[in-house]
């Protein structure tokens, strides 16, 4: 099986496991029990800003949740997929050299991840609205094609600092694969929740994730 496609239907089995498993576990006279689903754009040109040149690059986000919410705060698991969508191209750092620069040959790519929670409860409009700080942290999981090729000089007699764009070409024998399959994912979360009625709410989220900073929208059930 493809690892895009695998990776895919294992998000996609956390998510109906999420939906199957927290309704469960609710006492149905305790209205502790939450879960919910949000997703969103993010904005990775903060975290890439080192980069002089490099191809246009775009995250979007979906993620189920649930967990307890205890009152003053609430402690949930979220599953996370990311869907990247990057261009072949040029990166290069701010002053580097034509030499030194790498070629990314990239597709179908993302990243799955799996988070524990914490969120504070704080109440700005009686039964209404609640303001919901909160950070979570867990594992990584990218997946589809990063391939990257370093340059090589075309001319003789030119030192690798003074070498231009037009005199270096890309070498086929240096393909390397520089993302690491795991990586840390952390959030750190200024969300907003409106109360629907007694079990239904609505999210606005916002906050910074490692994939850069993050904004968009859920909603979620109390049981």
């Amino acid at each position: 099986m493809h690892k895009t496609a695998a990776f895919q239907r294992l998000f996609a089995a956390m998510m109906l496991v999420m939906l199957a498993v927290v309704p469960a576990l609710a006492d149905h006279d305790d209205e502790e029990a939450i879960m919910g689903i949000k997703g969103g754009y993010n904005f990775p040109g903060m975290m890439l800003s080192s980069y002089e040149e490099r191809p246009d690059l775009s995250i979007y986000h979906v993620a189920a949740y649930g967990g307890y919410d205890f009152g003053i705060f609430a402690v949930t698991g979220t599953f996370w997929h990311y869907f990247v969508n990057v261009e072949d191209g040029v990166w290069r750092l701010d002053g580097q050299s034509p030499i030194d620069q790498a070629y990314i040959d990239a597709g179908g790519n993302g990243a799955i991840a799996i988070t524990a929670d914490i969120f504070f409860d704080i109440e700005v409009a009686k039964d209404k609205v609640f303001f919901n700080p909160g950070i979570g942290i867990g594992p990584m999981f990218a997946y589809g094609q990063f391939e990257q090729y370093d340059y090589q000089s075309s001319v003789t007699n030119v030192p690798e600092q003074d070498l231009t764009e037009d005199q270096v070409t890309i070498d086929p024998d240096s393909k390397s694969d520089p993302l690491p399959s795991v990586l840390p994912h952390v959030h750190i979360d200024l969300d907003w929740k409106f109360l629907l009625g007694d079990n239904w709410f609505a999210t606005v989220n916002m906050g910074l994730q490692t994939t850069g900073l993050g904004i968009g929208a859920g909603a979620g059930y109390h049981f």
